[in-house]
């Protein structure tokens, strides 16, 4: 990832190139001159009516078009940290909180998201209990009356940019998850869930300009298959429920993303949100 003020001449010194290539394009005064004859076949010559300042304004004009045109060439994923920190919630509040305040209803909509995902919620935690009973002999975690589970760990994403002016490849996407299962008059129980992705068609980018520079805003969704664990050295149990990680990524004004809001894929169903990330420094 490069350096504060290396991602602000990155974002912004073609624009500031740009913008002094028009002032001077507007301010310009040389004398004119005709300097550019041809002469065909050595026959007869022919003098075209352009001058210092016409053919000054006109690099200047192609210098200005061509800063603007680096935009478009420009590879964004190296504004973006491949290693994060991260805190992840499972509480309803919060997570419809998180999906009302990043995706419109046309955006859940096409994303697959039901209207009423909160009744079919408990579907994903029972069978997630059902899996942890596997690893853990215990009755209820995520579905037990009273209790919270803290989870926290790491994740990565790797991305590079392919053939075509603004495609990418998100090509590595994993990590880890520690949990903890805090309840009154019951022992503290400690559990691990890893996750890896599973290549799809959606790990293929390919923003508009318009996504880029206008709305400034991109959505990408890899999906996870989860793997339960009672340590990280333990056997680990995979999770039959298939997970889509939603995260908004932004390259203007400044690079960032948005909290993941992580979707149980339910089959005919549709994604049901589950959970939310909230990232923090870089690891």
């Amino acid at each position: 990832m490069l350096s504060v003020i290396g991602i602000a001449l990155f974002l912004y010194g073609p624009a500031l190139l740009c913008v002094f290539s028009l002032y001077l394009l507007f301010r310009l005064d040389i004398a004119r001159r005709t300097i550019f004859t041809v002469q065909p076949f050595g026959l007869f010559g022919i003098s075209f009516p352009i001058t210092n300042r016409t053919l000054s304004r006109l690099l200047l004009t192609i210098a200005a078009l061509g800063f603007l045109l680096l935009y478009a060439l420009y590879d964004y994923s190296l504004l973006f940290p491949q290693h994060l920190a991260m805190e992840v919630f499972f509480d309803q509040a919060g997570t419809a909180r998180m999906v009302g305040d990043s995706l419109t209803s046309d955006e859940q909509r096409a994303l697959g998201i039901p209207i009423n995902y909160i009744a079919y919620r408990g579907r994903y935690f029972n069978k997630l209990d059902d899996e942890l009973r596997n690893v853990l002999h215990a009755a209820h975690v995520f579905s037990l009356e009273g209790g919270i589970v803290h989870s926290s760990g790491e994740t990565s994403f790797k991305v590079m940019k392919v053939d075509g002016w603004q495609r990418y490849h998100l090509y590595e996407a994993k990590g880890e998850l520690t949990h903890t299962l805090e309840a009154a008059h019951r022992p503290a129980e400690t559990f691990f869930t890893f996750f890896e992705m599973l290549p799809s068609a959606d790990d293929y980018i390919q923003p508009s300009f318009r996504d880029l520079i206008i709305s400034h805003r991109l959505l990408i969704r890899p999906q996870f298959k989860e793997f339960l664990a009672e340590s990280r050295t333990s056997r680990s149990v995979a999770f039959n429920v298939a997970v889509v990680g939603i995260t908004e990524v932004h390259a203007f004004p400044w690079p960032s993303f948005s909290s993941t809001i992580y979707c149980a894929d339910l089959g005919e169903l549709g994604l049901i949100p589950v959970a939310y990330a909230i990232y923090k420094a870089e690891k």
